[in-house]
Parts: C-alpha cells; sequence; structure tokens
C-alpha cells in the first residue's frame, strides 16, 4: 500500500492555558507500496509522533495521511504496529499471545491455527509455542510482538524502534531476520531507529527529520543490494552524510534555544 503523509502539523497542549507545544511542521512524504522507509532525527522530533498519527492512534491537527488515497482516522487491521516495550501478556504462552488477536475477530478456530503456525515459522520462533514469555531472551520475546502482529497480515508494518532494548548482536540477527520477513511477505514498512547503522541496513530510502518541530530535511536513497557491509566505502560516505546532517540540525536547534533563552 502506498502512504501519502500532506502537510501534518501536530500539536500538543500544555498545562498553560493557550499554550502549546508544536512537536511536527508541515511534513510531506510519499512512501511507496512494499518499500522500507527508516525515519531518523534528533532526540524529539516527533519521530514516533509520526509513527502514532500513520497508526492512527493520534489524530493530526492539520493535514492528512493517506493509504491508498483513503484518510486515516483510527487503527485499523491494514496497519500492524510494533512498540519498543513486548507488551505481551505474561499469563498467555507464545501460541496464545500470537493467536490473541485473530481470536479476537472470532476468526475460525482452524484458521487460527494455520495463520499462528505460520507466523511462527516466520519469525523462526518453532519449538517455543508452548512457553511462557518469562521463559524468553528479550530478543524472543520481541520476535512475538513482531508474529502478532504478522498474523494479522497487515499491508503496512510500523515499527517504533523495536530492537533499541536489545544488545549489538541480538540487535543484528533480528535486523536480519525482518528482512527475511519483509523479503517474503513485501509488505510496506516504516521504521523509526535513532541507529544510523540500522537505517543503512535495513532501508530503501531514509527520511531525515529535523529538530523539534519536525520536519523532512531530508530524503537518502539507498540504492544498495542486501544484505549490505557496513564498511563499504558506499555505506560509510552515506553514514557520514547522514551524520553531517544530523549534528548540523542539533547545533542549529540548540543555537536557537541558547538564543531565545539569551533574549
Amino acid at each position: 500500500m502506498e502512504v501519502v503523509v500532506e502537510g501534518l502539523v501536530k500539536r500538543f497542549p500544555t498545562a498553560r492555558r493557550g499554550h502549546h507545544i508544536l512537536a511536527l511542521d508541515g511534513v510531506s512524504c510519499r512512501i511507496r507500496p512494499r518499500e522500507f522507509v527508516s525515519i531518523l532525527g534528533p532526540s524529539g522530533c516527533g519521530k514516533s509522533t509520526l509513527l502514532n498519527i500513520l497508526a492512527g492512534f493520534e489524530q493530526p491537527t492539520a493535514g492528512a495521511v493517506l493509504v491508498d488515497g483513503r484518510p486515516v482516522r483510527a487503527p485499523g487491521p491494514d496497519r500492524g504496529v510494533v512498540f519498543q516495550e513486548y507488551a505481551l501478556f505474561p499469563w498467555l504462552t507464545v501460541e496464545q499471545n500470537i493467536d490473541f488477536g485473530l481470536r479476537n475477530l472470532r476468526v475460525p478456530p482452524a484458521e487460527r491455527r494455520r495463520r499462528v503456525r505460520g507466523a511462527v515459522a516466520l519469525v523462526g520462533l518453532g519449538g517455543f509455542e508452548h512457553r511462557f514469555p518469562r521463559e524468553l531472551s528479550g530478543g524472543m520475546r520481541q520476535r512475538v510482538g513482531l508474529a502478532r502482529v504478522l498474523v494479522m497480515n497487515p499491508s503496512i508494518l510500523l515499527l517504533d524502534e523495536p530492537f533499541a532494548a536489545l544488545d549489538a548482536l541480538t540487535r543484528r540477527l533480528l535486523q536480519d531476520q525482518l528482512l527475511d520477513v519483509w523479503s517474503t511477505t513485501r509488505t510496506t514498512v516504516v521504521l523509526v531507529t535513532h541507529s544510523v547503522d540500522e537505517a543503512l541496513v535495513l532501508s530503501d530510502r531514509i527520511h531525515i527529520m529535523s529538530a523539534r518541530p519536525g520536519r523532512i530535511l531530508q530524503v537518502i536513497d539507498v540504492p544498495l543490494s542486501r544484505p549490505r557491509d557496513l564498511a563499504s566505502p558506499e555505506l560509510n560516505a552515506l553514514r557520514g552524510e547522514i551524520h553531517r546532517l544530523l549534528a548540523d540540525e542539533v547545533r542549529r536547534s540548540f543555537e536557537e534555544q541558547h538564543g531565545q533563552m539569551a533574549g
């Protein structure tokens, strides 16, 4: 599915009457069908706010999000969301956690079993179906969270820093597994991340956001085949370009805030 963001503005009210925080200011972008896109930017720039609006959890103050031409006004089964927190039910097994959404939709039992088996195989959890979350590592819990979304067959997968709490080795293994899932399902993916390397390894394109209020500063193509070598000259050049963009933006934001405080 194609995602089009048009002139998105988001303001949050504050405790002071008549005052607000401008989180997003005129964000516009287009995400092509079956594309893997990452969103990078300084802390507090509104990356997660943008993702929540794409998911339908938040409503914009102005502007619009269109999925295949239809406005997004609420959460829907066409958009699956994986958060940084695992958010698993501790009293349910792996299989029962994955099955939870299907059961609520009253999908017939035979179809539920088929889809759960497929999701378990897709994320490499075979043999752990009857384990409880407390018996799993952090990486395996995140795989359960991913499987719980994939079993719903979403057209768009929205990921909010899903690997941020994991160690470097587990993170890299799950990045590879995510690419395997994406190459199998060809779902449109939007990943929010703080990691430049993660964006470079995974993405077709990287959207660089400004400091708050968030805007799209630049869109960088990563026209390299996968798997990618982070030590390659091509990725090193892109890494340097992205780091310069982010550093310049953080410096500009700091100088603006310092000037306002001095004034």
